[in-house]
């Protein structure tokens, strides 16, 4: 019984089949032949296209259309924080944060670049390690930051330059280097002994693999008046006077709350101990 109702299903399968293949050959043509495949071809196409005017379907992923980004001090300021903790690559465009420290700047970071740049921003935690990423999935968007000067790939071995539309810009250099603290910058306590009598400075470094990087970051805090102090052997450009770091905390600002609060901290400790 099974057997004869396994054959008779067969058959029955077989007919459907043989049936709806002679039906879509006469509707869309013999595949098999280079007239049929031509046609195929073109109804592929067509079916792409109206997908992708009316915004995808099932098995199809259209990127949506990503607005033209501006210069402006917001995107200065991304644009640091791309050199300090940023990589981009063809796909996708990635920072890379502690998880514990920078969880409220990531917070701040989102929603600028989803405000402003009209793009979404996934936020994710790795597991095995203190640290959280955020990603934009664009290809469009990733291209739009290596048109406004950070590079692809890997940033050492392709070499950091700041921009030039952002170096001869006085608001576009604060910008610059305050997303490029505010991810690879660090606030810290100074004691120092003179005659006899301590002393507590506040002081602020930017830190970097390049020294070329480390020299421009020297270049562009000189031209802003601020007095920076850099050799070649360091790895970071340092603001050690008081009178300097607090200028800088006035005129440039973070945005990274991390850094804001250790500052005030700081000088807190600085105020009662002197």
């Amino acid at each position: 019984m099974l057997e004869m109702t396994t054959k008779r299903n067969s058959k029955y399968f077989s007919d459907i089949g043989r049936k709806g293949g002679i039906a879509r050959i006469e509707k869309q043509g013999n595949p098999g032949t280079e007239k049929g495949r031509s046609k195929g071809g073109k109804n592929a196409i067509l079916r792409i296209r109206e997908l992708k005017k009316s915004g995808g379907a099932v098995g199809f992923k259209v990127e949506k259309k990503l607005a033209p980004i501006r210069k402006s001090s917001r995107l200065a300021e991304f644009i640091g924080v791309l050199f300090g903790d940023g990589h981009v690559g063809h796909y996708q465009t990635s920072i890379t944060l502690d998880s514990k420290t920078d969880r409220e700047y990531a917070g701040y970071l989102k929603t600028m670049i989803e405000e402003d740049f009209g793009v979404g921003v996934t936020m994710s935690f790795r597991k095995k390690a203190r640290a959280l990423d955020l990603t934009i999935s664009s290809v469009a968007f990733s291209k739009q930051m290596v048109h406004f000067g950070m590079v692809k790939g890997n940033k050492l071995r392709e070499g950091l330059h700041i921009p030039e539309w952002i170096i001869y810009s006085s608001s576009y250099t604060q910008a610059f280097l305050r997303g490029l603290f505010d991810t690879d910058g660090c606030v810290y306590s100074e004691l120092k002994k003179i005659k006899g009598k301590e002393y507590r400075y506040v002081g602020m470094a930017f830190a970097s693999a390049s020294p070329v990087f480390l020299g421009e970051i020297a270049t562009a805090l000189r031209g802003l008046g601020f007095l920076p102090t850099y050799t070649a052997s360091q790895k970071s450009v340092y603001l050690r006077k008081q009178i300097t770091v607090n200028a800088y905390f006035a005129r440039v600002s973070s945005h990274n709350p991390k850094h804001s609060v250790r500052y005030q901290m700081f000088l807190l400790e600085k105020c009662e101990s002197g």
